[in-house]
């Protein structure tokens, strides 16, 4: 994953699990890192990026947009979550 020149590997289906974590939560889950170090903030706006490097603001408008678009982008396919 690359953010502003900064990059990481950050495994596919943690990222999978994490962006539908996220929206599952509503947006308000505070900070929240993945392995490789990409993570969400909402503390004090939208915020994704990668630790040590550049991040990306979000307009809370097309926050839902983004992360459905970076979901689709990584969940390999066929990918489901179970909520039990």
């Amino acid at each position: 994953m690359g953010i502003g020149g900064t990059s990481a590997e950050v495994p596919r289906y943690w990222l999978a699990r994490f962006l539908f974590r996220l929206a599952l939560h509503g947006y308000c889950i505070g900070y929240l890192e993945t392995y490789g170090g990409f993570f969400y903030d909402n503390r004090g706006g939208y915020r994704f990026g990668l630790r040590g490097g550049k991040d990306v603001k979000v307009d809370a408008a097309g926050l839902s947009r983004v992360v459905e678009r970076m979901y689709r982008a990584v969940a390999p396919q066929g990918y489901i979550e179970r909520i039990a």
